[in-house]
């Protein structure tokens, strides 16, 4: 994966490979295209507390959703319920896991926090985006959850894993 410093956090630019490694580019696909395949959820993407995992599972299945509706139109039913669950997610699974951090004193919270922020900010240009029929929304959406979250979740959200396994909650 490679990752660009930019003025709040870091910002993924190309992500062509999963965690283990192993391509995330369906080579079975037809000549001359290129498929991702589905992100399937195992125990190395957990952070070790149930609600915030069953969180990121949502993650999952909006970015699924979209590998599926890979040549979907910025028009479509599609992508208008894809960003409102990025809204209802971040606004949901930021406040819980800030609201961890703090109880726990995490060192790294306002770094993460600025994350955060960006990908409120990235899910609001993208809605604009959509309102200007922008054609490039649907793959915008795609690359920013498979490579921004997938990096979150590997990299930020791991860093408070072990802080949180020693909390008494699951």
């Amino acid at each position: 994966m490679a990752f660009e410093r930019d003025d709040v956090g870091e910002t993924c630019i190309s992500c062509l490979f999963n965690k283990k490694g192993r391509s995330l580019v369906d080579k079975s696909a037809a000549k001359g295209e290129r498929r991702m395949e589905k992100v399937i959820w195992d125990e190395t993407f957990s952070v070790g507390v149930e609600m915030l995992d069953e969180q990121h599972k949502k993650l999952f299945k909006m970015l699924n959703t979209m590998i599926e509706a890979e040549n979907t139109s910025v028009h479509s039913e599609i992508i208008s319920t894809v960003l409102t669950e990025m809204r209802q997610y971040a606004s949901e699974h930021f406040a819980l896991e800030e609201e961890y951090m703090l109880e726990y004193d995490y060192p790294g919270y306002d770094a993460h926090k600025a994350q955060h922020k960006e990908f409120v900010k990235r899910t609001a240009m993208l809605c604009i985006e959509t309102m200007h029929h922008s054609k490039t929304v649907p793959t915008e959406i795609l690359e920013y959850l498979k490579c921004w979250w997938t990096a979150h979740i590997l990299k930020a959200d791991m860093q408070y894993k072990t802080l949180f396994s020693q909390m008494a909650f699951k």
